[in-house]
């Protein structure tokens, strides 16, 4: 009589789920299907795609998990011959499978029809609340009837060459629209055009995108009483005449407008760009963003922007002169955070200016690309919880930095000139609160340093230069600096 082979012994993780409590055998195979989606969504499209293939379980876990598919994606590949047709068949399959989940549709085909309404017929009108449609007019036209049926969607992105389209989609969904970006850019928007977006009144947030208006005077705006966002983009650079702040709605928390052809003038200073931000809620603070065209020299028209008191923010991109930004600092006089970044080559402050270092309050500092060489003491660093000194042409630390004790976060990125060495760690060492560095693209960090300092300082988040392998290989082979994040033991 044969001997019946001998059981097998039982594995290490057998005997390790045994003496935890878990049932012997338990494995991924075991978890519920819902566990299983949120597996797979968290690592992502591509790869959970290539989960489908170990198991013929697994299959349909992956297309019935919600977060894999609020956002569904159709566009053109330019390819418009057969394998063209049959990839847009596939996709259209695929919404079939997985449109009770889609809440965000975009649609790319802006120079063909290639049969938007078969899509959209497919999507779950109580589901679907984003529209993105890159399209042209014609398609546009023969998907009203199919768009009038999505009556949940809230928010529309919309661009196409003729502005008939443009006039049929809002005549479709305009009526539970509470957010609206147009872009205007392949034809003249006329004035009734302008008429059928004003007309919109419920709108929050609208903007606004066009290279030729039917009139310069946009005053017409000022009729969305509901207004919390206003974008308004000048393409070609033509005179448009905007709605002062003071006329639009009170509800209104952000207010930008961009000129992409042709400087326009705010306060005797020529700007590209110029955004507010007056939020309602006592939480937010109010900021002020400023793009500037060319180095700015007239601090007396700066001196007279008298209603910068409450600001907490500002922005400012581009070249500044010292006595400007004097004159600008002087009427921000709760200002709390600070971001002057120069864009221009050969424009830049050179050193930080005494209006900023004898200040009090600052949380916040970002002097990027203005070509310093040190960091001053001054009474400015007290408090301080951010710097970016990114952009600059330090060789070292600022010593001076050792009494910022306040500070939580570091940049020191693209400073090519800076070398972090020895005598740089005593700066590092003496801020106790430090938990971001980021030194990427530097000149040069001696091998060892940043791995040192989060040995001492297991807290601290270190983001050394992308292309630093050594870091990574140092890090990850030991990882006792984890263990404060984790729940268990490593």
């Amino acid at each position: 009589m044969p001997h019946s082979p001998p059981p097998p012994l039982p594995s290490a993780t057998a005997a390790a789920e045994a003496e935890a409590g878990a049932p012997a055998g338990a494995c991924i195979g075991g978890l519920p299907n819902t566990l299983l989606g949120r597996i797979m969504a968290l690592t992502g499209m591509d790869y959970g795609r290539s989960l489908t293939l170990v198991s013929s379980r697994w299959h349909p876990v992956f297309f019935s998990e919600p977060s894999l598919w609020r956002a569904f994606t159709a566009q053109h590949y330019n390819n418009d011959g057969p394998a063209e047709r049959v990839r847009l068949r596939q996709r259209l399959a695929l919404l079939r499978r997985v449109a009770p989940h889609v809440q965000r549709f975009d649609w790319r085909f802006p120079s063909q029809p290639a049969g938007l309404a078969s899509f959209l017929a497919e999507l779950h009108s109580n589901q679907l609340a984003e529209l993105h449609l890159y399209a042209c007019s014609q398609e546009l036209l023969a998907a009203g009837p199919a768009l009038r049926q999505l009556t949940a969607v809230t928010r529309l992105v919309l661009d196409c060459e003729a502005e008939q389209g443009v006039s049929a989609t809002l005549a479709a969904l305009g009526s539970h629209l509470l957010s609206l970006r147009l872009t205007a850019y392949s034809f003249k928007l006329t004035a009734a055009g302008l008429s059928s977006i004003v007309q919109l009144t419920q709108l929050t947030d609208l903007s606004l995108s066009a290279r030729e208006w039917p009139s310069p005077d946009l005053g017409c705006l000022t009729r969305l009483g509901q207004l919390t966002q206003l974008t308004v983009v000048n393409d070609a650079g033509s005179a448009v005449q905007l709605p002062a702040p003071a006329s639009l709605p009170a509800s209104l928390q952000r207010y930008r407008f961009e000129s992409h052809g042709q400087p326009f003038q705010v306060g005797g200073c020529k700007l590209i760009e110029c955004e507010l931000w007056s939020y309602c809620n006592p939480s937010w603070r109010p900021s002020l963003l400023l793009s500037a065209a060319a180095p700015v020299r007239q601090p007396a028209a700066l001196a007279g922007c008298t209603q910068l008191g409450p600001l907490a923010e500002l922005s400012w991109l581009g070249a500044i002169e010292e006595q400007s930004l004097a004159a600008l600092l002087q009427q921000a006089s709760s200002l709390s955070s600070l971001d002057v970044h120069s864009y221009a080559s050969g424009a830049a402050l050179g050193a930080v200016p005494a209006c900023i270092t004898s200040w009090r309050g600052l949380t916040s500092l970002k002097p990027m690309n203005q070509r310093l060489a040190d960091v001053p003491a001054g009474e400015y660093l007290s408090g301080l919880r951010s710097l970016e000194i990114r952009e600059n042409q330090f060789t070292h630390l600022p010593d001076a930095l050792t009494v910022a004790t306040d500070l939580t976060s570091l940049r020191l990125d693209r400073s090519t000139q800076l070398s972090l060495g020895e005598p740089d760690k005593a700066v590092l060492q003496a801020l106790p609160r430090l938990r971001y560095l980021s030194t990427d693209r530097i000149g040069d960090i001696v091998p060892g340093l940043l791995i040192e300092l989060r040995q001492r300082r297991p807290g601290i988040d270190i983001y050394p230069n992308e292309e630093d392998d050594s870091f990574f290989d140092q890090m990850f082979a030991d990882l006792s600096w984890l263990t404060h994040r984790l729940p268990f033991t490593v």
